[in-house]
């Protein structure tokens, strides 16, 4: 049997749990059942219940939500009336046979979920009672009206979730790897190979190494780097470090105040929402900003190193204009200014971009690109 201390798992949910909304009483006319099953310790990470039944994990939360996300009720896993552990119940929902639910696991510290569905002989919409149900990113799964189509007092007691542990300082292999983090603070390297890392919540550190890697911090305050190789990578939500490193990279901080290094390479630098700071490094260097995501009210962005005639500021959005026509537009309106920093940008949405240690006379239509 494992088990999941009760003090660690409750601060396994990102948030505080709100007050769940409560339960409307069942109308005797209308039926009710029964929502549950198993929760499991994938070992093999097969996606499937081919453990034996000491592999149960008791101690997880399970979340009991309506349709529009509200919290109904909440449980953890414990052992059934034959001392096996990792179940779980709601009982009593009332079902008027349109009603969805979605039930939300909440994964412990050290632990994500297995694949979905991964049961070959399942039929589409019949769930499958040997494997894992659950979204392996959200850990939610959305379930029709609980008696659909079967008589009143049968319930769903099919509804699994199948964990498998991450550790920090989980590496991949020289292969091509997919490695997903937990909601905690993970450690995750690709190693060589074209890989895919995703670190979701948490204060992340993922290193692509060698390869053409895809990364993405997701929540938290990641330090995402690419390491060799033409990457692509997306910081989310957070203050998020990102450092493409040697490779023609693409790199998009999302929303945060992100500070963001190209490394080698020509790459391609977008800062996303929230005052930013983008370093290009060595290469032909293309800093965009997109109308609606940057530039917005209050947001200050900082190119610290732009070199002039090999770096490129392409702002998207703001219509196809003759660079050259705009930037004389741009300076005769003040929208282009000098500063002690540098040379300020200023457009009518709001927002800033500070061109640091360059002069206004420095610059011309050529550095800019409009689309």
């Amino acid at each position: 049997m494992i088990v999941i201390n009760d003090s660690d798992n409750s601060n396994s949910h990102p948030n505080p749990l709100p007050t769940p909304v409560p339960l409307p009483e069942p109308n005797p006319n209308e039926p009710t059942g029964s929502i549950g099953n198993y929760v499991w310790l994938d070992s093999n990470r097969d996606g499937l219940q081919n453990e034996p039944p000491e592999n149960g994990v008791n101690g997880v939360t399970v979340n009991l939500l309506d349709i529009n996300g509200n919290l109904l009720q909440t449980t953890t896993t414990n052992d059934d009336n034959n001392e096996n552990p990792g179940f779980y119940l709601f009982e009593n929902i009332p079902d008027d046979l349109s009603t969805r639910y979605t039930l939300e696991f909440v994964a412990p510290e050290g632990f994500t979920f297995t694949t979905q569905d991964n049961d070959p002989r399942q039929f589409i919409d019949t769930d499958s009672p040997i494997d894992s149900d659950v979204d392996a990113n959200t850990g939610r799964v959305t379930i029709g009206p609980i008696t659909r189509f079967l008589p009143e007092g049968i319930d769903q007691l099919v509804w699994d979730a199948g964990l498998v542990p991450v550790k920090s300082g989980s590496t991949g292999t020289p292969g091509n790897d997919k490695l997903i983090g937990t909601r905690r603070n993970d450690h995750i390297s690709g190693g060589d190979g074209n890989d895919i890392l995703a670190g979701r919540g948490g204060n992340d550190t993922l290193s692509g190494d060698g390869g053409k890697d895809v990364i993405k911090g997701g929540a938290g305050k990641d330090v995402l780097d690419g390491g060799t190789g033409r990457d692509i990578i997306t910081g989310g939500r957070g203050n998020d470090t990102i450092n493409g490193g040697p490779g023609k990279d693409r790199l998009v901080g999302g929303r945060g105040n992100d500070h963001i290094t190209g490394g080698g390479g020509d790459d391609t630098i977008n800062g996303g929402r929230g005052s930013d700071k983008l370093v290009g490094g060595a290469g032909h260097d293309d800093f965009m900003f997109t109308k609606g995501s940057s530039f917005r009210h209050g947001d200050v962005d900082v190119i610290e190193d732009f070199e002039i005639g090999a770096d490129l500021i392409k702002l998207r959005g703001f219509g196809a204009i003759d660079p050259q026509k705009w930037f004389n537009r741009a300076v005769a309106s003040g929208i282009l200014s000098d500063s002690d920093k540098g040379v300020v940008l200023s457009p009518k949405t709001g927002g800033t971009l500070v061109i640091e240690d360059v002069h206004l006379d420095q610059l011309s239509g050529d550095d800019f690109q409009l689309v």
